[in-house]
């Protein structure tokens, strides 16, 4: 019962974050227009002082991983969160661009599954270059919210033969659902010597794992593919974990994390604590800071767009 609870509460608060994300889209239209908006959005001068203080509390150690860190997020992972975004649109553009430090695009997109029931929506792009991009979507609808909590109980992993512990059971069957499609779209591009990259957003974050698990066991042949994630709740149990770090070691594999503070104590995303019995896989962390500082606003794709852009130039 425990584990019923704990996953339902991760579907509320990922599925409030959807609905939320309504009012920040209408956010971002005041700011293109120029209509007046909270002192909170404003960039410049004021800004800048609030980095300034933010590095100056820093202890050495968080001050050494920001730079650290800093080359990697604007030069190759950030950028993968645009796409990830794009996965909730129902509708996709058949070119576009992103920001991005060292790839704007324009990106094709080569397949969008789904779209027309709106469960498994995944989408991949190629900037027809040297890189394809698969994207899944994360919670948005009710039926998303039901593979939430489906994903209380786990199952029996194993992908292209290769057993993988136990992982959710919601984002396993999610997983499933389009990986055929998904993977009859990325052969032919793997094949010309692409590599891959997968991400995914909250529940998207979980499905895009067990890609990243599905694609290295199935074309070893072609390399490992950059796994980049933002608000994944945990997948599975420790034998997912060593089975995933046996299939991905060495590769890029990512996890970003929003974090705030309230009342002196550092607050992170709700959603990647949970399930509490499951784990995340070993991944590179990279906080970002979240300037609504509420479980909810901070779950929402466009808070971790906000804190990226922050931090980076993005």
């Amino acid at each position: 019962m425990n584990k019923v609870v704990a996953v339902t509460l991760l579907a509320l608060v990922a599925f409030a974050s959807a609905k939320v994300s309504f009012f920040d889209r209408h956010l971002d239209t005041m700011l293109a227009n120029r209509i007046p908006v909270k002192p909170h959005r404003i960039r410049g001068e004021k800004a800048l002082r609030t980095h300034v203080s933010r590095v100056m509390e820093m202890d050495d150690e968080e001050l050494s991983d920001v730079l650290a860190y800093q080359y990697t997020v604007v030069k190759n992972d950030a950028p993968a969160i645009f796409f990830s975004q794009d996965a909730y649109v129902e509708t996709t553009k058949s070119s576009q661009s992103i920001p991005s430090a060292i790839n704007a695009g324009p990106w094709r997109n080569v397949l969008a599954t789904n779209v027309a029931n709106y469960w498994a929506a995944t989408k991949v792009f190629t900037n027809d270059k040297d890189t394809v991009v698969v994207a899944y979507k994360g919670t948005n609808n009710f039926d998303t919210v039901i593979t939430d909590i489906k994903s209380a109980i786990t199952t029996t992993c194993n992908i292209n033969g290769v057993s993988c512990g136990s992982v959710g059971k919601g984002f396993y069957e999610l997983y499933q659902a389009d990986i055929a499609q998904v993977s009859a779209a990325v052969e032919p591009l793997l094949k010309k010597g692409y590599k891959l990259v997968i991400t995914g957003h909250s529940l998207g974050g979980a499905t895009s794992s067990l890609s990243a698990f599905y694609f290295a066991t199935k074309f070893p042949q072609y390399g490992k593919p950059s796994l980049i994630n933002f608000a994944s709740p945990k997948v599975g149990n420790q034998a997912w974990v060593d089975a995933f770090k046996a299939q991905m070691s060495g590769a890029v594999v990512r996890r970003f994390v929003t974090k705030w503070k309230n009342l002196g104590i550092t607050i992170f995303d709700n959603v990647t604590l949970v399930p509490p019995y499951l784990k995340h896989v070993e991944a590179t962390e990279i906080y970002v800071d979240c300037l609504k500082s509420n479980p909810i606003s901070c779950h929402m794709i466009a808070q971790y767009i906000d804190g990226i852009k922050a931090a980076t130039t993005l």
